[in-house]
């Protein structure tokens, strides 16, 4: 048997491979498209994990070493603080004392106190009654002074304090403010029904 030799031309020959060098190269854009859309997921899911990191840190630290109870004892001993830095009961000569003595810290001048401070009344608030009682006050001194006094007012040692309306006016060397708050006091737990 003699070997036959398929006839192709150089034409039909050129074509063929022309066809298959442009379906290689169409194959790897295409496995390259494939892959980078592959990638693009994957930093997405990336993303988002390490976007819920925090999160999931702060779960396990919860999980793992917070015991429940003890925490509750923590915030119940923090309110029962804070409770009892408020006075049982107020009336008119407890505001104006606390009042007269903020002004001896901050050295300004509130005087006259006589009319500025009202009579106890009750309000309730949030489920438990308070006495409350207003204030109205115009502290006089140098800028230093009556600012100094306003965050004596509002520095959280005095939590049971409520400012409400606030105006400071330049007198040149002598400044004043005019205060409007509330002193609050608990009286008893209104019962749940």
């Amino acid at each position: 048997m003699k070997n036959r030799r398929v006839g192709l031309s150089k034409t039909a020959a050129r074509n063929i491979c022309l066809l298959l060098i442009v379906l290689s190269i169409g194959g790897c854009i295409y496995l390259g498209v494939l892959y980078n859309g592959d990638q693009g997921d994957k930093n997405d899911v990336e993303d988002e994990i390490a976007q819920k990191t925090p999160q999931m840190k702060i779960l396990e630290e919860a999980r793992a070493g917070t015991n429940l109870g003890e925490l509750l004892e923590e915030t119940t001993a923090e309110l029962e603080a804070i409770e009892a830095r408020i006075p049982d009961e107020l009336d008119s000569t407890d505001v104006t004392e606390v009042l007269m003595e903020l002004a001896e810290q901050a050295e300004v001048d509130i005087f006259p106190v006589a009319g500025r401070v009202g009579q106890a009344s009750t309000t309730s608030i949030a489920g438990n009654a308070y006495y409350v009682v207003s204030f109205n006050l115009t502290p006089r001194g140098s800028y230093d002074q009556v600012m100094g006094f306003i965050e004596l007012l509002e520095s959280g040692e005095m939590e049971n304090i409520s400012l409400a309306y606030t105006t400071i006016t330049d007198g040149g060397d002598s400044w004043s403010a005019n205060l409007s708050g509330k002193f609050y006091s608990k009286v008893a737990e209104v019962a749940e029904s």
